[in-house]
């Protein structure tokens, strides 16, 4: 990587750990404030609203991101697409906005309940943050961002004592999402300038609807689980409770991949809009070798540590979760190679149509899954259902990029050969020491410590190249190895 996008990553990375910390924190003392019942009534009512916020965001995020990293060099340019932009999405967030008052006016079960999230959909309207990311200003999102995940910690911890507090937790979960955006707006003066012409807003409705289709297609297969669990399993919240639990969980794990993609999308615009594919390519393939070692690692030792997590920590009555957290594990190594594909290439690269079309894959398998298998397993069969469409999701996309020709399937898929092994051989050694580690919260970390030092060890044994290059730049001034070789064609 470059100085500036390992400042990016680094920044962006070190937000994303610390906010879920401090969230994985603030998750294990509502478990045990609230009930799992309250917990999955707060997590069905967000899933509906989340469909309203669907038609509020569009495509803006995506489409903003990219535009924006198109034009970065041009401050004027880049004014007059925010402006246009922001205004069309103030637009269209109104009406949904109405629509969604109308909503809760005529079906909503619990009217307070879906009234305070209705700041959810307030949120999605002053959402600017694809402004900063578009211009790589990864560091002042997560500074702003980390502030308000600590002030929303504490208003968890000072107000939320027990189920009778459960409206007061709904709302600070709301107020939190909105606290970031409109923390964004203060330095926004600095970030603009001046721009000459008409402004042109009716431009921007087509590129926006075609990108809306990955976000519907995204929204089946993440948020209609929690809506189908919620209306197949006959009001039962617990079930959502526990799958929230889980995926929060789980999910957790992929922080370093996401962000890594989030970092780099940007970077990939701007190298594409000046032709520089061979950075891209290395670029590409640096990011799935990435992908490949730092998730495996993460399943291998969250299969060990779930079950000690999940009573230490959430308390009783949540024996479920730990089942769950297991099933769901492989999601993460489908959802961190997809992401790589999808966020940091198919769209930046302007080839939604692929990414559209995989995403659509997902959905429909999502879909049908749910159908078959929530009715008769619940939240387990919405795990399963999951795994199996994010599974669905990374081949089509997999084979979409071999058909464009830029990378080659067999090198990504050759690239996991030495992490899955090592990552065998660290659970063979974790299911021996797990014997003797004891179930407290010292024994947590020794699992955590000691799978992270056997599969890094394990690497070095193999003479991993991704470790060794790591290892000398950490120990010599110059970035550049002299046994490191570039493989790129």
């Amino acid at each position: 990587m470059s100085k500036s996008l390992k400042k990016n990553y680094f920044s962006a990375a070190s937000n994303q750990i610390m906010t879920g910390v401090i969230g994985s924190v603030a998750l294990f003392y509502i478990s045990r404030a609230l009930e799992a019942g309250e917990i999955g009534a707060y997590s069905y009512a967000s899933s509906i609203c989340s469909y309203f916020i669907l038609f509020s965001n569009l495509g803006f995020v995506s489409y903003g991101q990219r535009e924006i990293a198109f034009l970065r060099d041009d401050k004027s340019a880049y004014t007059k697409i925010f402006v246009e932009l922001l205004i069309l999405k103030v637009l269209i967030s109104s009406a949904v906005i109405a629509l969604y008052i109308c909503f809760i006016a005529f079906f909503a079960p619990d009217k307070i309940l879906y009234t305070i999230i209705i700041i959810q959909l307030l949120n999605s309207m002053l959402d600017i943050s694809w402004l900063y990311t578009g211009l790589e200003k990864f560091g002042t999102v997560a500074i702003r961002t980390l502030i308000i995940r600590v002030a929303y910690f504490i208003a968890i911890v000072t107000f939320v004592k027990d189920p009778g507090d459960f409206y007061k937790y709904c709302l600070i979960e709301s107020l939190n999402l909105c606290g970031v955006s409109l923390s964004l707006f203060i330095k926004l003066p600095r970030l603009l300038g001046k721009f000459s012409g008409k402004l042109q807003i009716r431009r921007h409705l087509i590129p926006v609807i075609t990108l809306f289709v990955p976000s519907i297609a995204i929204q089946i297969y993440t948020v209609l689980d929690k809506s189908m669990i919620g209306i197949l399993s006959n009001g039962v919240y617990a079930e959502n409770g526990y799958y929230e639990l889980s995926q929060n969980l789980v999910k957790g794990g992929l922080v370093l991949v996401t962000t890594l993609a989030s970092v780099s999308a940007p970077r990939i615009a701007y190298e594409l809009g000046r032709n520089n594919i061979f950075v891209v390519k290395k670029q590409m393939y640096d990011s799935y070798r990435f992908a490949w070692f730092s998730v495996i690692p993460v399943i291998v030792v969250m299969y060990f540590v779930i079950p000690r997590v999940v009573p230490l920590f959430y308390g009783p009555g949540y024996d479920k979760v730990a089942t769950l957290g297991r099933v769901l594990l492989p999601i993460l190594l489908a959802m961190g190679l997809s992401t790589i594909s999808g966020n940091q290439y198919l769209v930046p690269a302007r080839k939604v149509r692929y990414y559209n079309i995989s995403l659509i894959v997902g959905a429909i398998v999502n879909f049908f899954m749910n159908l078959i298998l929530i009715p008769r397993f619940m939240s387990i069969g919405a795990s399963i259902g999951s795994v199996i469409a994010e599974t669905c999701v990374l081949i089509t996309q997999l084979v979409f990029i071999s058909h464009i020709g830029i990378l080659r399937i067999r090198r990504i898929l050759r690239y996991g050969i030495t992490y899955v092994i090592s990552g065998l051989l660290t659970g063979c050694a974790l299911w021996y020491l797990d014997r003797w580690i004891q179930y407290s919260v010292l024994g947590l970390f020794v699992d955590i410590i000691a799978g992270l030092a056997i599969y890094i060890g394990i690497l070095f044994i193999m003479h991993d190249r991704l470790m060794i290059d790591t290892v000398w730049k950490l120990f010599h001034k110059t970035n550049e190895n002299p046994e490191e070789k570039t493989d790129i064609i």
